[in-house]
């Protein structure tokens, strides 16, 4: 028998309100960790001996924040996922500004321990493997390292640095993650589509080659697949390359996580002209991750050099679905710059009445939201003129006018 609050975790915070039977849909694990109580507190590592840093790492201050974040979204945006949202479960260990900002009663789940770990994983596996329809979604934000010898990532859980076990107990490699959600004789209906997002370093430990054989924690064993081959198509999503650092913005998120999240609300879209639609797709995704990542770090002026590493995109797959076109904003600038004060621009989409800026265009460059798709451009100053058509998405958002003298 399972204590209550161990439980619960079986009981996702969030299930669909009766689903229709056999309706193949999103089952969400969503893990945060910002508090690691055996670590030392942010900016306090130094102080400390080799023995009592625990690893070289202290506690963060965004990874919960990022991903409630997440949380929030799948939940807010329910309509726009290609399939129901049937379940969501979420770990967060807040550090103490966090469980000030969000009040630890207001949240459903609390605590991303080993033991939770495993509890909510093995119930996710359970609920996506009764449909190869079905859609598995993992989320991971925390403190993480690089195996040396295989490349492996670990993610790093809330008893990490304790006296208990070894080094690496509390800890969970994202391939045995992974690999424990292959199809097999256990589980011949598992989840076909499963998207993978590990927002966490992949730097080595400190002293890491004298620990790259450690073991870490179990969250189930992997059968062999015997007649079943890995059919699955399972794009992942690193926050950064191997060896190198990942950054979030103290009370605040991660950049991974402002980055996907930019992305997931229009940013990455693309128009499939098959199903006459826009949307994000895992490919479009990993295009636009780093764009995105960039404009982040630009808006906070932080010289964060992180780039996503994407593995395993294969077939297509739908991760967002638009109603209508997603705005993006655009940034019109006309040249030469002394035609600026006389010069009127009209954009139009051939659907409605043309929208009028200027005289002057103030300020310079123009910026204005507009919905994706494609424009007709006419500028006049001082008796020149210009028509000209433009596209407007996430790649084609700069405009630059040049009015011939």
């Amino acid at each position: 028998m399972l204590p209550d609050d161990m439980a619960d975790l079986f009981r996702p915070i969030y299930r669909a309100p009766a689903p229709p039977p056999h309706q193949p849909g999103i089952h969400a694990l969503i893990v945060g960790i910002s508090r690691y109580p055996n670590l030392p507190l942010p900016g306090h590592g130094d102080e400390l001996s080799p023995d009592e840093r625990k690893l070289g790492l202290e506690q963060l201050t965004c990874a919960a924040r990022s991903a409630w974040s997440v949380h929030n979204w799948l939940l807010q945006t329910e309509k726009q996922l290609p399939l129901p949202l049937l379940s969501i479960r979420t770990l967060l260990s807040l550090s103490d500004d966090e469980n000030r900002e969000f009040g630890a009663d207001s949240l459903p789940a609390h605590g991303a321990s080993l033991e939770r770990f495993q509890a909510a994983a093995n119930s996710w596996r359970a609920d996506l493997s009764h449909d190869p329809d079905h859609v598995a979604l993992f989320y991971y934000a925390g403190h993480g390292f690089q195996r040396k010898r295989s490349g492996d990532l670990v993610m790093l859980l809330e008893g990490t640095g304790g006296q208990l076990g070894g080094r690496l107990a509390h800890s969970i490699e994202a391939s045995h993650l992974v690999g424990g959600m292959a199809p097999s004789q256990l589980h011949p209906r598992i989840a076909r589509k499963q998207v993978y997002l590990f927002d966490a370093c992949r730097m080595p430990l400190t002293d890491g080659y004298k620990y790259e054989d450690e073991p870490g924690g179990s969250l189930w064993d992997i059968a062999a697949l015997g007649e079943f081959e890995d059919d699955r198509l399972m794009p992942r999503y690193y926050t950064t390359r191997p060896g190198a650092s990942a950054y979030g913005l103290p009370d605040n998120l991660t950049l991974f996580s402002r980055a996907l999240l930019r992305c997931f609300d229009g940013s990455a879209a693309e128009f499939n002209t098959a199903m006459d639609r826009w949307e994000v797709t895992a490919a479009s995704l990993s295009e636009a991750f780093n764009r995105e990542l960039i404009a982040v770090s630009e808006d906070e002026k932080i010289e964060a050099k992180q780039k996503v590493q994407v593995d395993g995109l294969g077939e297509p797959l739908t991760l967002v679905k638009f109603p209508t076109a997603p705005e993006v904003e655009v940034s019109v600038s006309v040249d030469p710059a002394s035609a600026v004060p006389a010069t009127k621009i009209s954009i139009g989409d051939f659907m409605a009445p043309p929208r009028d800026f200027g005289p002057p265009l103030d300020p310079h460059p123009l910026r204005v939201k507009l919905p994706m798709g494609s424009y007709r451009v006419s500028v006049t100053s001082d008796g020149l003129h210009l028509d000209c058509l433009r596209n407007l998405n996430a790649r084609e958002s700069v405009w630059r006018l040049e009015l011939d003298e």
